[in-house]
């Protein structure tokens, strides 16, 4: 799951091979009232299990030689800072896959899917193909795959499977949803992170209509972005390659596309892995009669709340010297939290635009960092910044002593607040919305969203409660979608993952899904951040066995996480920012932040786990972000 936050959406374009295709001109689309009908009401049953409409003949995919223009600013800027050339991996291929708009209508109107696959690397010893979700909604497999598509998985896995990632239906490169709107050039539709005064909801309820009212020329494509249209291009896309079953990894929202497809196509569900999983039943519909907004269903407050107070206990265990914000933590946030919220700093720096830290900031940039448990250090010493930016005095130029930022350390801080602040541009936001809308019974009203944020749970529960804030005023057809049940017997068990804290996805969910569904186990990594993707040796060796072999362990696995949560930081210091140089094997790092625990990691650590930091890392910079966007944060 992602927060709302600034992204820069760049134009949708994938070159295969000779032809150049525009994804906004991929679609083509009926009428666009030809389906309209408003979201579902919050007291809507399940849609009952539906079958994909049958295909006369499902074509195969046209692999070719990559190019994708809209990412050639990323390489020319790679290759500035690095001075050695930055070019897309080599054989690497990539395609446009047709899907029908409506599944329900096969012979009608199609959109075209972008899928970029890293062939197996022992072609005798192929097994099949491996599909790839990230999350978000609105991640882009297709960046994940191209640019960690070597990292994702353990190098036995890769030898025998093709790893396919591709964008969902509405998503990037796959027609993806724009919306023209002159209040992109006004700021965005959202001021702030979550509304706090009359006033402020009086913006979100003219905010939602516009959303929704700047995005009715696709009304069309918007009937068709939910999980459920997701699912069955993933039967197709199954079909197209040639496999019996389909093999699948799903991150974070990912999970549910998993959960979907499983429960959907159960006798073709083959190597099905869900991690940092959200409940299913939750995300659709809620459970014993939760009729709130989907986004606080599905409990990322709790979660997130639960990880923040982890960092506090083991910030005090590490001391001063590993943990900057060490010596009552907790209550330290509390008064930097009233600090901020009665007194926002305006910094203003010659050369960079002035921006307001607020207590809404201070919060967004806790639950980025709270997703990477090694780069906890570093969340350390930017609240130990924050405390001194808010108590007055300005920044010495140059560190006073351990854990002490200099003036320079601003430069970081700039970087994580132009992730986390809300959107200029409307592409992003359109996308998750229709996905959001789509899948999950949702209320009418916005004070249904007002009134789950002032239930919610610690300093988190506003942020997440208003993910999904658009959908009171969003008009979406839902006929057909699949929302239940989730408890069918398939024909390979899936494997469930889950960090005990995780700030987006808390373990529950994946408690939840493992209790459901028949024959599946739980991998529990006992450890902190979002997703175990790079966490635990024991944990990979898992994953890595049940894709090789598509059996489930014999019962459910404990694991520990194997990385430090707290590291002494030497180089890079406190204040490296966005400008430091990768190293020279950091080609792959978009965030300046992951090439920083990378390298605070091969300092540090041993080399095999100095690897999972870089797996990790390069993984999840992609995950539950919009295409294009920097860094994760929710």
């Amino acid at each position: 799951m992602m927060l709302r936050r600034r992204s820069v959406l760049v134009s949708s374009v994938v070159v295969v091979g000779a032809l150049v295709l525009p994804t906004s001109a991929a679609t083509a689309r009926p009428d666009p009232q030809a389906r309209r009908a408003v979201a579902a009401p919050a007291t809507a049953a399940p849609a009952a299990a539906a079958e994909v409409a049958e295909v006369a003949e499902v074509p195969e995919i046209a692999w070719g030689t990559c190019s994708v223009p809209d990412l050639q600013e990323y390489l020319d800027w790679l290759e500035e800072v690095t001075g050695e050339p930055a070019e897309l991996p080599a054989g690497y291929e990539c395609a446009l896959f047709p899907v029908p708009l409506d599944h329900a209508e096969p012979d009608g109107p199609t959109l075209d899917l972008a899928l970029v696959r890293r062939p197996a690397d022992d072609p005798a010893a192929r097994q099949g193909t491996i599909f790839f979700n990230p999350g978000g909604p609105g991640g882009s497999g297709f960046e994940t795959v191209l640019f960690g598509g070597d990292f994702l998985l353990d190098p036995a896995v890769t030898a025998e499977y093709d790893l396919v990632g591709f964008d969902p239906r509405g998503i990037a490169r796959s027609a993806g949803l724009d919306c023209a709107t002159s209040l992109q050039q006004a700021g965005g539709y959202y001021p702030f992170m979550w509304p706090e005064s009359r006033e402020d909801m009086r913006v979100v309820q003219r905010a939602n209509k516009a959303v929704d009212r700047d995005c009715r020329d696709d009304q069309a494509l918007r009937d068709s972005m939910s999980t459920t249209d997701v699912a069955d291009d993933l039967e197709l896309m199954r079909q197209a390659v040639g496999d019996e079953q389909l093999n699948f990894f799903g991150v974070s929202y990912g999970s549910y596309v998993g959960a979907v497809y499983a429960n959907r196509y159960p006798q073709h569900a083959g190597a099905i892995v869900v991690d940092a999983v959200i409940d299913p039943v939750a995300w659709a519909t809620g459970r014993d009669g939760d009729r709130r907004p989907v986004a606080a269903r599905v409990g990322s407050d709790v979660g997130a709340q639960q990880t923040l107070e982890e960092f506090f206990r083991l910030c005090e265990e590490s001391g001063p010297d590993l943990c900057a914000f060490a010596g009552d933590s907790r209550t330290r946030f509390a008064a930097l939290h009233a600090t901020l919220q009665a007194d926002p700093v305006v910094l203003a720096e010659e050369g960079f635009e002035p921006f307001v830290i607020d207590h809404q900031l201070l919060t967004a940039i806790t639950l980025g960092s709270l997703y990477s448990s090694f780069g906890w250090s570093f969340l350390a010493e930017d609240l130990v910044l924050l405390e001194l930016l808010a108590s007055g005095p300005p920044l010495p130029e140059e560190p006073e002593g351990p854990g002490e930022p200099g003036a320079d350390a601003l430069g970081r801080l700039r970087a994580l607040a132009a992730e986390v602040v809300v959107p200029d541009y409307v592409g992003s936001l359109a996308q998750t919305t229709g996905v959001m809308c789509a899948d999950g019974v949702q209320p009418r009203r916005a004070a249904a969203w007002e009134a789950a944020a002032d239930s919610s749970a610690g300093y988190f529960g506003p942020a997440w409660a208003w993910t999904d804030g658009p959908c009171a005023a969003w008009d979406v057809d839902t006929t057909g979608v699949y929302r239940g049940p989730f408890d069918r017997t398939t024909a390979t068990p899936l494997l469930v993952m889950n960090t005990t804290f995780d700030p987006a996805t808390p373990y529950a969910g994946a408690l939840a899904l493992h209790a459901d569904m028949p024959g599946s186990r739980l991998v529990t990594v006992e450890g902190w951040g979002h997703a175990t993707i790079g966490l635990s040796l024991c944990a990979e060796a898992v994953r890595t066995a049940y894709f090789l072999t598509r059996q489930v362990p014999a019962q459910d696995v404990t694991c520990q996480q194997d990385l430090p949560v707290f590291v002494e930081l030497e180089e890079p210091g406190p204040g490296d920012g966005p400008g430091e140089e990768p190293g020279e094997e950091d080609g792959t790092l978009v965030d300046p932040q992951s090439r920083a625990r990378v390298q605070a990691a091969e300092a540090t650590l041993d080399p095999a786990l100095a690897a999972l930091v870089r797996q990790r890392e390069t993984v999840m910079q992609h995950v539950g972000r919009p295409a294009g966007a920097g860094a994760p944060v929710g």
